[in-house]
């Protein structure tokens, strides 16, 4: 027996994200990890990689793989600015973990959006999988980004609502512009 399989078979977690392991082997941990990997490397606010068409017609995807371990991004968006999508982490044939989310944001936003969701990937901090509580960035010194992470601080199972306000220049409350309602959970 190898010696990666005697630790497996010992308890012992194994660092990476190896073939040979079945899900069963798998902890919440490893499934984050891999998160913040695909994130890293695909997600939307990095824009490393550019969207695929998916095969559902009108929606884009985009994708990571390693080991057992994949990464789906599916999402559509309309000219309304509204939008939707999933994203599923898989484990072989296996789902095994979910978030979906939906809602609208106008295209002017959207850089800002990208901004304060980034925050959070290169700190590798779950907040719902979007972004601080709070986020301002003086480069968009009119808008700013707010998460209800009451309710969406833990991997396994979260759901909460982000969004953008637009600063009123005559003192009266700032207007909201956009939002996305989310929720998500590990099914292992």
């Amino acid at each position: 027996m190898s010696d990666e399989l005697r630790r497996i078979a010992e308890g012992v977690r194994v660092v990476g994200f190896e073939s040979e392991r079945n899900i069963s082997q798998i902890t919440i941990q490893d499934v984050e990890d891999f998160y913040w990997e695909a994130m890293q490397t695909v997600g939307w606010p990095t824009e490393k990689v550019k969207p695929s068409h998916s095969l559902m017609p009108g929606y884009k995807c985009l994708r990571h793989r390693t080991g057992k371990f994949t990464f789906v991004d599916e999402w559509s968006s309309h000219a309304n600015g509204r939008s939707e999508g999933k994203t599923t982490i898989w484990f072989g044939f296996n789902p095994i973990w979910v978030m979906s989310y939906c809602g609208w944001y106008p295209k002017e936003v959207i850089p800002f959006l990208k901004v304060a969701l980034m925050e959070m990937i290169e700190a590798r901090r779950f907040m719902g999988g979007r972004g601080n509580n709070y986020y301002y960035d003086e480069n968009y010194p009119d808008l700013a980004y707010y998460n209800d992470v009451e309710r969406a601080k833990l991997f396994p199972g979260f759901v909460g609502e982000e969004g953008i306000y637009k600063k009123n220049d005559d003192g009266s409350d700032d207007t909201l512009v956009g939002l996305h309602r989310y929720q998500g959970m590990s099914l292992i």
